[in-house]
């Protein structure tokens, strides 16, 4: 791809990644995600996980940043390492992002910038789960952590800042960042919500009951969030499609001939291209819409079933 004037670093970096081998991504198993081990109950040494509710205010912070900083943001294949051994999301993403840097349009960089945020979150549910896993390289750890797929586009003075950032917990406080937040889950050593910590406990029928609805409200919310979030996503890639409507029914007159209008632009025929793509995605999105629309429709069915017998 012709990376225009762009830094000849930067062009470097955005050369079209070669083909790599998608590594399968290790299952997290459900034991370790209801784990009831020593650690994920609260019986093993003290951590971050082992929260002292007695507490009433967190240690004071003396030291913000490391005396010296780390060189994995200068490395020139940062960029690579980040998207390499991905599915097909890594290069749609490196594809956008191309688009996106070299665009000159403000109208085409818009629709680009759209496509690109909902291809970043694409892409960065694949590194999460890895993440879970405890599977994951250190440049793809800061990806996720910082938001950093291409430093080059920082400043020094902000590529520095972040090299700088203390990694060690030192204060034992429970506040994590998300890649170390996700690897615990999946190590079993804190639990991934309030709901899934309940344990079951041989009541009488009423508060089995009660604990069955309590769970039962906690998908229901849990359902009605993804309801929402899916639908937000829906309405993201229809404000992609309707710009790219916009853009390509835009034409000047040609010179000489009243009431004709000029033929489609290079730019004009690239977004018509990319309106394929657009459109498969918001089928895919809007199936997924379908099945969380059925899955909150049966998660208020169980509420309703249990209230009546509470």
């Amino acid at each position: 791809m012709d990376n225009l004037d762009l830094d000849p670093e930067l062009a470097a970096l955005l050369e079209d990644i070669p083909d790599t081998p998608v590594k399968k991504t290790p299952s997290i198993k459900k034991e370790s995600l209801f784990s009831s081990s020593a650690a994920a109950i609260g019986e093993g040494p003290s951590g971050p996980e082992d929260v002292d509710l007695t507490e009433s205010s967190f240690t004071k912070i003396e030291k913000f940043f490391a005396d010296k900083p780390h060189a994995i943001f200068s490395d020139p294949a940062y960029y690579k390492k980040v998207l390499g051994n991905e599915n097909e999301s890594a290069n749609r993403l490196h594809g956008l992002l191309t688009k996106f840097l070299t665009c000159q349009d403000p109208k085409d960089r818009s629709v680009y910038r759209q496509q690109l945020i909902t291809a970043y979150w694409d892409f960065m549910s694949n590194i999460a789960l890895k993440t879970g896993s405890g599977k994951v390289t250190k440049e793809k750890q800061y990806a996720l952590r910082f938001g950093l797929l291409l430093p080059t586009l920082l400043t020094d003075e902000h590529r520095l800042l972040f090299s700088k950032v203390i990694e060690e917990n030192t204060t034992r406080e429970a506040v994590y960042y998300i890649d170390e937040w996700l690897r615990a889950i999946g190590s079993g050593k804190i639990g991934p919500s309030t709901t899934d910590e309940v344990k079951s406990k041989k009541k009488d029928d009423s508060a089995r009951f009660q604990q069955l609805l309590s769970k039962a409200q906690g998908k229901l919310q849990s359902a009605e969030n993804l309801l929402r979030a899916k639908s937000e996503e829906r309405s993201r890639i229809e404000d992609v499609l309707k710009n790219s409507i916009e853009t390509i029914t835009v034409h000047d007159s040609l010179t000489g001939f009243a009431g004709v209008k000029t033929c489609y632009t290079e730019q004009q025929k690239r977004t018509l291209g990319d309106m394929g793509e657009i459109v498969r995605q918001l089928l895919s999105v809007d199936k997924e819409l379908q099945k969380l629309s059925e899955d909150y429709s049966i998660a208020e069915s169980d509420v309703r079933s249990l209230q009546q017998k509470v």
